[in-house]
């Protein structure tokens, strides 16, 4: 919602906000059913930084109470849960072991970076910036290290690690996880010293994982375009470890994202830090000057002192100019790009949805990729930039009809739903008399409230247990058709890519599963002779998904995408399909013994991991202590065995090399990728042999894909005919889904 310009200061209320003469008083009552603040007023909190203290509002106490069914959406997404979920936690708690170990750590390699107490809480808030990001921004993060000693001649052994985490260990990763209380994780340092590291986020607005305040700061994306108000140029506030790049060095935008500065870039997250929140950069000349933190973006300027609230950024322009507290004097008018005041039309999220969503959802890793194609290359965690430009510059960071990006798939329309309306009032509406724009007043000609739509907030992906598999579903397309020929039956399968990102996405957990299994009439498996396969890039045409019970308003729930004028490049990418034979593939079993500084990982080792002293006779210097354990490969491999099915596995792949094996350990020693994944656009086709001879009767094949949410885990319980055991994988909470399936009857 935005105001008038000659009604800003009059004006009653403001988007997230908003305000009328209210009686209740707070308290839930059937009145007030969700506990709303007498006013919005109320709800804020007088914006300082440190421990304890937000600069942002609140999703939950603020927010909520004029934007009902846009928080309701919120509360199904990744977002919501980004710093309490349990995934999450699992693995960051593992990584402040990590970090842990690294203690005391003399340089090994150009890869690692010395660390001690002080630079073990900067890397400890690494994962906060997007986990928790009004923490980071806040500098509302207490990180506490403290040393258990041993007894005298005590030497660490597993046993006594796990005596000592089950003494000092408290609010770990799990149902009874509570993000109010603080978390404490012991480890192991390479000297074999034991420390609790105890982590705590002390305001609860900052606890609300991604939520709407901090986003709707967000003020400018960075190296977005070679166009932009910071000229297309970045200039580096620290060294980068290990890049070549210090501090006052300049990067420039490329739409290769494999481009050395571009990749450099990306080792940051989230938002940068000026060191003066109430005047950060708006205009060409201003950016990277006073900068006390690299990051992908600005936010908005913030007085401290003052209560929070406005401006916020959104569609349609600007709002949150003015404030309900009669104490506030801040001109937040003047705390705007003055681009967005001038252009009431202003789509800020669709002209910088890449950037903006990339900036947390595309990071490259802190080792070198050990590729020698690949000399002084960052390991990226995602390739989205790659997959998501369709190499047209001009699209390459606004969103076009031929080139959607994030925001159209992942913020779609709902429509029947109320965006804006008054405070703890669902059913009182703003009017042009109370300042609205046309876009926000109900007898407006366009615009979410006279048209009744919202963009849903639950950025839908993969978290089925919230809104199902719909979305999945949408992703891929496929086809299917048999023949015999000879004794052979002769299978004819493809699947295309219908994202504008590739399939699966590239949170290294994810895998997609297709499986061929061929039968006679009495239920005999086929034996799987040989396939071929090949790639080709085409347009698509992807019928939108939303939540289950919703539906998208006609015109906007259907987007083409045309297909890449250039072939999509990145690192550890496999070689498009060229028509050659290939091989049914499945997961590597084989179990190693490795050694790391990382305790756990996707997945986690056999038996857990012992605390080990390896030592280097070549460079005592370089002896530690470090976790060892047996772990599985895990790996997407050939299935060279005789087999009763053809099975392809897509996934991107986050590797470590463990005494030259290449083992699937996404983590803080992962050392490159190895993406089988679907580029956009992309269809893989496949004809497919099975034996049939003295097969009876009809022959049925049936075709099936499966998302794998957890997918690098490799668990796939099988049965009996071959495919998924839903009740199994239900029983371990797996999260496959059944995305496409097909059977046809050859004669």
């Amino acid at each position: 919602m935005r105001f008038h310009a000659t009604s800003r200061l009059a004006a009653l209320g403001l988007l997230l906000l908003t305000a009328t003469s209210c009686s209740n008083h707070g308290g839930k009552t059937t009145e007030n059913p969700r506990n709303a603040a007498a006013s919005p007023g109320d709800a804020e909190v007088i914006a300082e930084t440190g421990y304890q203290h937000t600069v942002f509002d609140s999703a939950t106490e603020k927010c909520q109470h004029c934007h009902n069914d846009l928080y309701d959406t919120w509360t199904k997404s990744g977002h919501s849960v980004a710093w309490k979920g349990g995934i999450f936690q699992g693995e960051f708690q593992n990584v402040v072991r990590a970090r842990i170990n690294q203690l005391s750590l003399a340089p090994a390699d150009e890869g690692e970076k010395m660390a001690n107490h002080k630079t073990f809480k900067g890397r400890v808030k690494f994962c906060i910036k997007c986990h928790a990001p009004a923490a980071w921004y806040s500098n509302d993060i207490k990180i506490d290290l403290e040393e258990i000693p041993l007894a005298e001649g005590e030497t660490l052994t597993r046993e006594k690690l796990g005596e000592l985490k089950a003494a000092n260990e408290s609010n770990l990763a799990g149902p009874e996880f509570d993000p109010t209380l603080p978390t404490s994780v012991v480890g192991f340092d390479s000297q074999g010293k034991v420390f609790k590291a105890t982590v705590h986020i002390g305001h609860p607005h900052n606890r609300e994982g991604v939520n709407c305040a901090y986003c709707h700061s967000i003020e400018t994306v960075r190296l977005l375009s070679d166009s932009g108000d910071d000229g297309g140029e970045y200039k580096l506030a620290k060294t980068l470890p290990n890049s070549g790049f210090s501090a006052g060095d300049i990067l420039h935008y490329s739409r290769d994202g494999e481009n050395t500065e571009m990749n450099a870039f990306f080792r940051f997250a989230a938002a940068e830090i000026y060191s003066d929140y109430g005047n950060t950069p708006k205009a060409p000349g201003d950016f990277d000057v006073n900068k006390l933190a690299d990051g992908r973006h600005t936010m908005k300027s913030i007085v401290l002192g003052q209560h929070t609230g406005g401006p916020y950024y959104g569609p349609f322009g600007v709002t949150g100019l003015t404030n309900h507290n009669a104490d506030d004097t801040v001109d937040r008018a003047a705390l705007v790009k003055s681009s967005f005041l001038a252009d009431p039309e202003s789509q800020h999220f669709a002209d910088q949805s890449k950037g903006l969503c990339l900036s947390c959802h595309q990071c490259a890793l802190g080792r070198k990729d050990t590729d020698p194609a690949n000399p002084g290359h960052f390991n990226t965690g995602c390739a989205i930039w790659q997959a998501n430009s369709n190499f047209d510059n001009a699209a390459n960071n606004t969103s076009t009809e031929e080139s959607p990006k994030c925001a159209k798939c992942h913020m779609e329309r709902v429509e029947n739903k109320t965006v804006l309306h008054k405070w703890n009032s669902p059913d009182e509406l703003f009017t042009a008399e109370d300042g609205v724009t046309s876009h926000f007043d109900p007898d407006g000609e366009s615009g979410p409230v006279p048209e009744k739509y919202l963009n849903n907030h639950a950025f839908m992906a993969t978290k089925i247990n919230n809104y199902g598999p719909g979305k999945l579903k949408s992703a891929v397309d496929a086809s299917l058709s048999a023949s015999k020929q000879g004794d052979n039956i002769v299978v004819q399968a493809s699947v295309l890519n219908k994202t504008g990102h590739f399939f699966p996405g590239t949170m290294p957990m994810r895998r997609a599963l297709m499986r061929i299994v061929a039968t006679d009439s009495e239920g005999n498996k086929l034996k799987f002779v040989q396939a071929t396969g090949v790639s080709t890039f085409e347009d698509v045409t992807h019928h939108i998904a939303t939540l289950p019970g919703e539906s998208i308003p006609a015109g906007h729930d259907i987007v083409t995408r045309k297909a890449p004028i250039e072939s999509i490049v990145f690192s550890g990418q496999t070689p498009d399909l060229d028509g050659s034979n290939v091989s049914s593939q499945k997961f590597g079993s084989e179990v190693i013994t490795f050694t790391s500084p990382h305790p756990g990982g996707f997945p986690a080792p056999l038996g857990g991991a012992s605390p080990t002293f390896i030592e280097n006779p070549d460079a005592p210097e370089k002896s530690a202590w470090r976790y060892q354990g047996k772990i599985k490969v895990r790996k997407i491999v050939d299935d060279t065995a005789e087999t009763d099915h053809f099975t392809r596995i897509y996934g991107y792949q986050i590797i470590s090399n463990v005494t030259g094996v290449e083992v699937i350990r996404p983590g803080i020693d992962s050392t490159g990728v190895v993406a089988t994944s679907l580029s956009p656009n992309e269809r893989e086709s496949y004809t497919v042999s099975f034996d049939a001879a003295g097969a009876t009767g009809d022959i049925t094949v049936t075709y099936k894909i499966y998302y794998m949410t957890k997918g690098a885990n490799t668990q796939f319980p099988t049965g009996s005919d071959g495919f998924l055991d839903a009740d199994a994988a239900e029983a371990a909470k797996l999260l496959i889904s059944e995305v496409y399936a097909k059977s046809v009857v050859v004669n």
